[in-house]
């Protein structure tokens, strides 16, 4: 309009100057607007197929990670088994049972429980523009996928000293079940338990263990169960004597490992049966350099040795 009046100054007021210029400066802005709407109706339709595509890509990559995350924990279910999966396959016998050789990775690893873990495959997004649909793919396709919900926990015995914590009736029921574990995945030939126990839980809570193939300390013939002076006397003599031996036979290898058969699961719920006797001179060592894994059960975790390597508290 400005550059009109401009122009019919110029021209003497010429009106058909004027008419001219005006109709050009109305075209050139319908062109604008025109230009304008159509390149808004673009962006709209990009935006949204864009948004469409996004949306089928995120609903395309959830279904392959919840895919992966059921096979994980399809694994973890079948390498460490449940309690009742494990009591099925001891009442049908399954082919399952002693699977687990000293050779294998898994040897003497326990279940403790379900939780949160690690996930065993890692989510990278990175994507070409930083806006509203980018961060929700990545809240959706990266975090909920780095950690694995319900998982089986893992516990290795095979290197550590396990402290358990907690009341005694719990105690003796979380022991019960680690060594009804290991006895259905581990041939009692590679594994040997030693439990000490009070002496007024034996007959109601320990006396059916004695039957446990484990139990018995095959180059002794004796029950490995401590519940009275007579089997403190028997076995933990007897195992005094073992692992002098076989400290001496760790002192002669050197820098060589030394791998010891059977594997001994020493369980000490009744720390009494220990007074004064020369057993207290190895707890204070790894025993695992041993063939020995130690289970401490105390009412509270202060309570527990420093020899412990691993805790859990109840």
């Amino acid at each position: 309009v400005v550059l009109s009046g401009a122009t019919s100054f110029l021209s003497g007021g010429n009106p058909i100057m004027m008419l001219s210029m005006g109709g050009a400066s109305l075209l050139t802005a319908g062109f604008s607007v025109s230009s304008y709407l159509t390149n808004k109706k673009e962006t709209k339709r990009t935006n949204e197929e864009r948004e469409t595509t996004y949306r089928q890509y995120m609903l395309q990559k959830k279904s392959e990670l919840n895919k992966l995350q059921q096979k994980q924990k399809e694994a973890l279910a079948y390498m460490n088994p449940s309690i009742d999966d494990l009591a099925v396959m001891a009442k049908e016998y399954h082919a399952r049972i002693y699977e687990r050789m000293s050779r294998n990775e898994d040897f003497l690893n326990i279940r403790v429980g379900t939780g949160e873990i690690i996930s065993s495959f890692k989510t990278n997004y990175q994507p070409a523009e930083e806006d509203d649909l980018s961060k929700e793919a990545e809240e959706q396709l990266v975090w909920p996928y780095k950690q694995l919900d319900e998982a089986p926990i893992v516990v290795p015995l095979k290197d550590q000293t396990l402290g358990l914590a907690g009341p005694s009736a719990v105690l003796r029921t979380a022991v019960q079940t680690i060594l009804f574990q290991l006895s259905v995945l581990h041939s009692y030939r590679d594994v040997e338990f030693i439990t000490l126990v009070p002496e007024a839980d034996y007959q109601k809570e320990w006396s059916a263990w004695r039957w446990l193939p484990h139990t018995k300390i095959r180059h002794l013939n004796l029950r490995g169960i401590v519940h009275h002076a007579q089997s403190r006397d028997m076995v933990l003599n007897s195992f005094y004597q073992m692992l002098t031996k076989r400290r001496q036979q760790v002192k002669d290898a050197g820098h060589e490992t030394v791998v010891f058969r059977p594997h001994y699961i020493f369980s000490i719920l009744d720390e009494s049966w220990l007074s004064g006797h020369g057993l207290i001179e190895f707890l204070a060592e790894a025993m695992s350099l041993y063939g020995v894994t130690v289970i401490w059960g105390k009412e509270a975790l202060n309570m527990l040795p420093e020899t412990t390597t691993t805790l859990i508290e109840y």
